[in-house]
């Protein structure tokens, strides 16, 4: 049973909350974020939910949302 749980992003900086879902999805083998533009970070979010852990969580395309802590929180939602 996999026990691993998404990190709250609130109060977290983005670099950050990558960072702890590399540390707290080892198996799912997510890169570090390059860096914090906008294109970066939509490749990075496109790559997490094609993961194991995360492509049957339903957790939705990150385009539609404007700030990416929103996203995480939703990331965070559907998967502990």
């Amino acid at each position: 049973m996999d026990t691993s749980v998404v990190p709250d992003p609130r109060g977290m900086m983005q670099g950050e909350w990558c960072a702890s879902m590399i540390v707290s999805f080892p198996d799912d083998f997510i890169t570090n974020l390059p860096t914090s533009d906008r294109d970066s970070w939509l490749n990075w979010a496109r790559r997490l939910i094609e993961g194991p852990t995360f492509a049957a969580a339903g957790i939705p395309d990150p385009i539609a949302f404007p700030d990416w802590r929103e996203w995480a929180i939703r990331v965070l939602q559907a998967v502990n």
